[in-house]
């Protein structure tokens, strides 16, 4: 998780020293969601929070990240979904930062391709507080569509598929398992209405999956982990 803030830190400058650079337009998004989790068997509702930014620092060539994070406030029991204990937690956060080249650039639409660092970081904490770290390097495309001048439509997908995992867990005797291979892979898609310029809300929807194993069929570690959330929030360009 410390990793997550200071790699998030560097981000925001990076940005800002982009945007005062190129002089051109930045873009930020949020969006405050809800949705379904799933960690190995167990089914969660989850809450979740996705924030973006991208800043073109040089014509055509864009500096862009996101990061989604997601936690449960209810887990499925024997027949329905009850409320989180107290004591438990599940959680899922994934960041992203990388670069992309705009290869199609009409008024009213966009395409990029880009790759970057990514970076998950799964946590299960019960009695023994499991957490699966993950990074790697992945390949991402986004589309943008200018339905009005107010209205926009956007998409990107993003997959890591050579992510390397530790897993580790604070039951008694319990070694930290490393070099655990699998793949990370993002969605997300909004549609943003823009009062003026500047400022606009919109509604979206996020994917995000993780999955991991080590040894034949995952006999020494195999972990599945995904959300799928929406949700409204807001929007920013300048």
């Amino acid at each position: 998780m410390k990793k997550v803030i200071v790699l998030s830190m560097v981000l925001a400058v990076l940005l800002g020293s982009g945007a005062v650079m190129a002089q051109s337009q930045v873009s930020l998004d949020g969006l405050y969601m809800m949705g379904n989790g799933s960690y190995d068997a167990v089914s969660t509702k989850d809450w979740a929070l996705s924030l973006n930014g991208e800043v073109e620092v040089y014509s055509n060539v864009l500096v862009d990240a996101s990061f989604a994070s997601s936690w449960a406030y209810q887990k499925k029991g024997a027949a329905d979904f009850d409320k989180l204990p107290a004591d438990e937690l599940f959680k899922q956060d994934v960041l992203t930062v990388g670069a992309k080249y705009r290869l199609l650039a009409d008024p009213s639409m966009a395409f990029s391709l880009g790759a970057g660092y990514a970076k998950a970081n799964i946590a299960v904490n019960t009695t023994d507080k499991d957490t699966l770290d993950g990074w790697g390097i992945y390949g991402k495309g986004d589309v943008k569509f200018a339905v009005s001048p107010q209205i926009s439509v956007n998409g990107s997908v993003s997959y890591t598929p050579a992510a390397n995992f530790t897993f580790d867990s604070d039951q008694a005797g319990f070694a930290k398992i490393d070099k655990i291979t699998g793949s990370i892979a993002t969605g997300r898609g909004a549609v943003a209405y823009h009062f003026t310029d500047a400022v606009g809300v919109q509604v979206g929807i996020t994917y995000s999956a993780v999955n991991a194993s080590k040894g034949a069929s995952g006999a020494d570690y195999k972990g599945d982990f995904s959300t799928t959330t929406y949700g409204a929030g807001v929007s920013f360009r300048f």
